[in-house]
């Protein structure tokens, strides 16, 4: 009986060597599917990344010529705006200077104005600027 379950034992061990070669050669096939699915995985998220970029940098220029467009007008409308206000000081300051000077030589006291103060309108001739021609 020692050979017949030496054999028994020499056909189990066949059997589980046959097994264990049938679950390595399932094992790689999972792998391998397993891979290939990430795979195209990847290149399906990479085509969506590379759609969604192209859809967001189409957008971005799309904006980028809106706001450039308009920045002209802004400009303008700025400088516009600017030299509107400027006038209207102006006038405000023409029509109270007559009172204001009125107003100073009235005081009894003597008006002790900074030289700065003095040299102030020399700056500004010496800038070039003159108003009403700037804007």
């Amino acid at each position: 009986m020692s050979m017949e379950s030496n054999r028994g034992n020499q056909n189990g061990i066949q059997q589980l060597l046959g097994a264990e070669q049938e679950a390595q050669h399932i094992v790689n096939a999972a792998r391998s599917a397993k891979q290939a699915r990430l795979k195209q995985a990847k290149d399906e998220a990479e085509k969506e990344i590379a759609e969604f970029r192209a859809f967001m940098e189409a957008e971005f220029q799309r904006k980028l010529e809106q706001t450039s467009g308009d920045s002209g007008a802004n400009v303008k409308r700025l400088d516009q705006e600017t030299f509107a206000k400027i006038q209207h000081l102006k006038a405000e300051s023409e029509s109270i200077s007559n009172d204001v000077v009125q107003m100073l030589l009235r005081q009894k006291q003597p008006l002790h104005l900074p030289r700065s103060a003095l040299l102030y309108p020399l700056r500004i001739s010496l800038m070039g600027f003159r108003w009403g021609q700037n804007a």
